[in-house]
């Protein structure tokens, strides 16, 4: 019975979809950001591009890009995801799942493939060299001999996860319960969407005898063009929505730089205010300094008051008091003049 295993949580890059050449290569990209990390690369893909699925399974195998990688299928895994899951480091698959590998086959326009016998040899050469790489790789997974892979690959079957899990495709299998929380985590492709067409009852008949159906190239000119009509609108109003973001990212910038043109001229006016407040500032401390230096030279004088002949008292440095002047006021000297003429009168007035 297969070993089943519970799962380590690790950063995920995804491959849900067909291997083409752009897919292929956006996956090595999200891989080469994890050199030397281990990282889960869940599964769920049909295959597609041989070239596609060889370039990713030969950049995880390299041991110069350091890759340490665990494939997870979840649903299948077919064609081209078995090579790349058979290239990872560890490889599990989910309860219910499966997993095919087949030939590498030349496909016509219709999808069919094309008998070996009816290829140039230059295409038969190239195939041969695709199918050895993969029994190659399958072999180094698996342990099994060359004949055994090709005769798995010639039966071109789905194999189910214990079957697939004994034959030493992956190294154990992912239980149930994550099986399905993984489901719930990965959304699955973008439903397909479908053309209506007209058609009789007679048409539908001929159409499950014949195995076609023949739809007229007016009702498909029709569909085109209407898609074609629906697809022009939907891009034009991805433009329209595209250039009214440029004007509001212009207008925006306009107005940044009217605000920064404006605090530029505030900034200059500021600068030049500061610089008349510095120069009368210079100017006011030079006439409070001739100030200070008249206040400082009058500490060091005596102030005496005097008063003057009109009455009038001042203070006047260097100036003696007369101890025997009386402070008298302008009425008192008035008074006492008046005093002094009555006192001559009457002297005169005697001597006569």
């Amino acid at each position: 019975m297969a070993k089943v295993v519970n799962l380590d949580t690790l950063p995920e890059v995804r491959l849900l979809e067909d291997i083409t050449r752009e897919s292929a290569a956006r996956l090595i990209d999200e891989l080469a950001q994890y050199k030397g990390q281990r990282v889960a690369l869940s599964i769920f893909s049909n295959g597609g591009d041989v070239h596609g699925s060889q370039a990713v399974a030969a950049y995880i195998g390299n041991k110069a890009n350091e890759m340490q990688v665990e494939a997870r299928i979840y649903g299948n895994a077919a064609s081209g995801a078995m090579i790349i899951a058979a290239a990872c480091q560890k490889a599990y698959i989910a309860a219910g799942a499966f997993a095919l590998i087949h030939k590498a086959a030349a496909v016509g326009p219709d999808g069919v493939r094309i008998p070996k016998e009816e290829l140039p040899k230059e295409e038969v050469a190239v195939l041969e060299a695709m199918n050895a790489d993969q029994i190659a790789l399958f072999q180094k997974r698996t342990g099994k001999t060359a004949a055994s892979i090709e005769k798995l690959m010639d039966q071109d079957r789905d194999m189910p996860a214990e079957e697939a899990t004994e034959l030493g495709f992956f190294d154990g299998i992912i239980p149930q319960a994550l099986r399905l929380a993984a489901y719930k985590s990965i959304p699955m492709a973008e439903d397909k969407k479908t053309i209506a067409f007209k058609a009789t009852a007679g048409d539908i008949a001929k159409a499950v005898i014949s195995g076609t159906f023949e739809v007229p190239v007016e009702q498909v000119a029709a569909q085109a063009t209407a898609a074609e009509a629906a697809k022009v609108a939907e891009l034009q109003t991805a433009i329209d929505a595209k250039a009214k973001e440029l004007e509001d990212l212009k207008a925006e910038k306009v107005a940044l730089e009217t605000a920064k043109t404006t605090a530029e001229a505030s900034a200059k006016e500021a600068v030049d205010a500061k610089a008349v407040v510095d120069t009368e500032l210079v100017a006011t401390k030079a006439e409070v300094a001739k100030y200070v230096a008249v206040i400082e030279a009058l500490k060091k004088t005596p102030l005496v008051a005097q008063t003057l002949p009109d009455g009038t008292q001042v203070v006047i440095p260097d100036g003696a008091a007369d101890p025997k002047q009386e402070q008298k006021s302008k009425r008192d000297l008035e008074l006492e003049a008046s005093a002094n003429a009555w006192e001559e009168a009457k002297k005169q007035y005697i001597l006569k």
